[in-house]
């Protein structure tokens, strides 16, 4: 069923588990790998089997994306995903890990990678051996907009933690 729904989408131009952007690399392995979206924005979604903090996983990425000829502009720490629980209404609920990383080319264009682990059984020791991975191509135009509203939210975090009188290592004047 899931090969028929894959292979529908593809011919509508949906998704497809071939590959159709090379800037974009997959982890060998990777099951149930999906792309979408030709020419400037394009992604690419997939699971890997990678125990968690997903060294190997993030290391392919960060060698294979250098040998395209990407330079990384920001690399995030796997980190607890605290806000799911307060959307959900269970406050204190840790059950996501989520690291996060873009890069820039001489175009103008970016790619950001982004590694999630669900961890239901996390306040038992347990974390999960799989790990879902998205990446995706921003065009020149695309890449620029992300970046301008970054930069606003940053501002605005910012002012309210200067009014709150905390301290932040990313608000350095």
């Amino acid at each position: 069923m899931r090969l028929l729904v894959v292979s529908l989408l593809a011919a509508v131009g949906g998704a497809t588990t071939q590959s159709t952007d090379s800037r974009l690399p997959v982890v060998p392995g990777a099951i149930e790998v999906e792309w979408t979206g030709p020419g400037g924005s394009s992604s690419v979604t997939f699971e890997v089997r990678d125990p968690f903090p997903a060294r190997a996983t993030v290391a392919f990425l960060l060698d294979s994306m250098t040998k395209r000829g990407w330079t990384l502009q920001q690399l995030g720490l796997l980190r607890p995903q605290w806000w799911e629980g307060y959307r959900s209404g269970l406050a204190g609920t840790n059950d996501s890990h989520v690291w996060e990383a873009w890069w820039h080319d001489a175009s103008g264009g970016a790619v950001r990678y982004q590694l999630t682990y669900k961890c239901p059984l996390e306040d038992q020791g347990m974390h999960s051996t799989w790990v879902r991975v998205s990446g995706r191509h921003y065009s020149q135009p695309d890449a620029t907009r992300l970046e301008t509203e970054r930069r606003q939210w940053y501002e605005k975090l910012c002012a309210l933690l200067r009014a709150s009188d905390v301290a932040d290592e990313r608000c350095a004047e």
